[in-house]
């Protein structure tokens, strides 16, 4: 456990200023985590009264130096984690603008859309494809216990997540779903050529010819589509 009052006057005058002015979140709890622990407080007590997990204290008291804020950030708060670029959201901003009635000329094709791959499945289909992912890691929110008291559970913790992508077909609720470590552009590009790969193998159990499915099927004659 620390020395109580171990910082210096002006280091605790830093902290109190970016405790209540600094943008970040993260930036504002591990100061808060010094000038708690600073007060006296173990790190036990300190990740209780904030609320945060032991580790995370110990890790912030570790790795920052309460002289420099600058150690308290990480490459995640340096932003390299932004998907969103100028050209996405400069795309956003005019969708936004796109006047009313154009959204429904957009909903009278989809329309169409699912008219067609619904009579028609062999010449249109239509897949609404989505991806999610499920944490290993329980976090307890709440419990019920005793009015007036606290109640504490302890239990396995464990690290990893699934991640998961798939889509269903309009025509027949047809599902299809691929597991990927993570989710980013080269595991979409492996899980799409997956796709690709099932369905060109359906086509063939149709009695159909391998190699006519890039020319005549469903890809093809989605893309011929007004």
């Amino acid at each position: 456990m620390p020395t109580k009052n171990f910082l210096s006057s002006e280091t605790k005058e830093t902290l109190q200023q970016a405790l209540k002015e600094h943008e970040h979140p993260d930036i504002r709890q591990r100061a808060l985590i010094f000038l708690l622990l600073n007060n006296g407080n173990t790190q036990a007590q300190t990740a209780e009264l904030i609320g945060c997990s032991l580790r995370k204290v110990a890790y912030g008291r570790i790795h920052g130096d309460p002289d420099n804020l600058d150690s308290f950030k990480d490459d995640r708060m340096k932003g390299n984690y932004r998907k969103a670029t100028e050209e996405y959201i400069n795309l956003l901003l005019e969708t936004i603008e796109v006047e009313p009635e154009k959204w429904g000329l957009f909903k009278d094709k989809l329309a169409e859309y699912l008219r067609i791959a619904k009579e028609s499945p062999a010449l249109l289909q239509v897949w609404f494809w989505d991806e999610s992912g499920f944490s290993l890691r329980v976090i307890r929110r709440k419990n019920w216990c005793k009015k007036g008291t606290r109640s504490k559970k302890r239990g396995e913790r464990r690290k990893g997540r699934i991640n998961v992508m798939g889509g269903v077909r309009y025509s027949d609720k047809k599902r299809w779903v691929d597991f990927i470590p993570s989710g980013n552009s080269a595991n979409f590009y492996a899980v799409l050529k997956n796709f690709y790969g099932d369905l060109r193998a359906e086509w063939i159990l149709q009695g159909n010819l391998a190699e006519n499915f890039e020319d005549i099927g469903w890809l093809k004659k989605l893309h011929q589509q007004p």
